[in-house]
């Protein structure tokens, strides 16, 4: 059977926040090799990675947590989808919680948009995006939050973040979904739709390419990919997941990210 194989990046096919692991990228040439289709899902935005898709050379992407999906071609990126926030209301509920935040950031698909350069996210930037990497600083009443697909805000010191997740998201409704969720111990909190993740937006593509879920192979790591994991017709988590993520997954990889778990497991799963 031909497979469509899903690889997460952070935590699951790079080895830090700059280099895929060598192993994972031989193992995604090999399967290429064999006629399987590679499929990018991951929550970063396209200014965030399209360094990697140049290395692996996609069929598809999945970027910000489902909500754009693009067609990939010889480093062109062609959108599919794209489902963006209700600007008005994100907005004034962080309006709300004004004195609570250090700094709102905003992911356009291809544009960063940040209300002040906060020293971590500054060395969040120089670890995990690439060299040129561009962003506009904007006050929060000039940030138009209509054209985003993803919000995140970083919050103060001392401010106990997951009760104000539950706060935010009470405001917020149910029509978005707030995770809180530390990176490299800085707190932030995300903010989303909630009809989007990774699963929806492997749904689109295949409904685009022909494809079904049976097909998937997706590899994964963290809260973001819970979805995904569980849609696909064989999931599999990283062996530096935590456990409720390996709890819902049909296997587990023997090495890490680090070592290049999702090539290793590439080659003895399909025989490479």
């Amino acid at each position: 059977m031909k497979r469509i194989i899903a690889i997460d990046l952070d935590g699951t096919s790079l080895s830090d926040g700059q280099t895929i692991a060598q192993e994972t990228l031989n193992g995604l040439q090999a399967a290429k090799l064999q006629g399987h289709e590679i499929v990018i899902a991951t929550g970063r935005p396209l200014s965030a990675m399209h360094q990697f898709a140049k290395q692996i050379e996609p069929t598809a992407i999945v970027t910000s947590n489902g909500a754009v999906v693009m067609h990939y071609d010889e480093a062109n990126f062609t959108v599919i989808h794209q489902c963006n926030l209700d600007g008005g209301k994100v907005k004034a509920t962080l309006n709300l919680f004004e004195k609570d935040i250090a700094t709102i950031w905003l992911e356009a698909h291809d544009q960063t948009l940040i209300t002040s350069l906060h020293p971590n996210l500054q060395i969040m930037f120089e670890t995990h995006r690439p060299p040129g990497f561009e962003y506009t600083l904007k006050t929060l009443d000039q940030h138009d939050f209509s054209m985003a697909q993803v919000c995140l805000v970083l919050l103060n010191d001392g401010i106990d973040a997951e009760i104000k997740r539950q706060s935010i998201q009470k405001n917020l409704g149910d029509e978005y979904v707030v995770h809180a969720f530390d990176h490299e111990g800085v707190g932030f909190l995300e903010i989303a739709s909630a009809n989007v993740s990774k699963a929806t937006g492997l749904e689109i593509l295949n409904r685009t390419y022909g494809w079904t879920f049976e097909q998937m192979i997706a590899f994964g790591d963290q809260y973001n990919d819970f979805e995904m994991l569980q849609a696909v017709g064989h999931g599999v988590a990283m062996c530096n997941a935590p456990e409720f993520i390996q709890a819902i997954a049909d296997d587990v990889t023997m090495d890490s990210n680090i070592s290049g778990g999702v090539g290793t497991y590439l080659y003895q799963y399909l025989k490479l």
